[in-house]
This record gives C-alpha cells, sequence and structure tokens, in this order.
C-alpha cells in the first residue's frame, strides 16, 4: 500500500510517502527538508506503529535540495528569493 502526504499551504511539489507490505514499512521524504505537518505525522506514526524498529526505514535528506526554491512553479520570483537567502 502506498500513501502520500503534501503540505499543501507550503508547496505542491513535494510529498512524502509511505510505502507498506506485509513485512516492513518505507517512509520516503523526498527533498522535504521542512516539518511534517502535525495531523501527516500522527497518521504516519499510526501507520507504522504495527511494525518493528528493523522492519522500518527513513529515506531522507539531511540538506534541502538545489532545486528549491527556484524551481518551484508556485513562488513568485521575489518569494524564491527570499526563501533562498533564508536557506
Amino acid at each position: 500500500m502506498i500513501s502520500s502526504y503534501i503540505a499543501e499551504y507550503f508547496s505542491h511539489d513535494d510529498a512524502t510517502y509511505l510505502i507498506r507490505n506485509d513485512d516492513g514499512t518505507v517512509i520516503h521524504a523526498n527533498d522535504n527538508w521542512h516539518e511534517f505537518e502535525s495531523g501527516h505525522e500522527l497518521l504516519i506514526k499510526e501507520r507504522v506503529s504495527c511494525y518493528s524498529r528493523n522492519s522500518a526505514l527513513l529515506f531522507n535528506q539531511t540538506n534541502s535540495a538545489s532545486g528549491h526554491p527556484l524551481n518551484y512553479r508556485n513562488f513568485s520570483d521575489e518569494k524564491k528569493f527570499q526563501f533562498y537567502v533564508q536557506k
């Protein structure tokens, strides 16, 4: 089973995916560097709670992607610059 979680207020370009089967689960956060929305975090925790620590993997990025925010079409050039400077 695959489910996705997107913080629409932040970006329409990124999503975190939860991939589950009987053997284990993978949380794939792509290049999301912002915090999970609390509702998403609670739902993900609930959905992985049935797996042992050895059966759950987290794939994430420890740094922001070089494409953010410059390649995000939903941000104005001014907003992109503000994000980039803050980053």
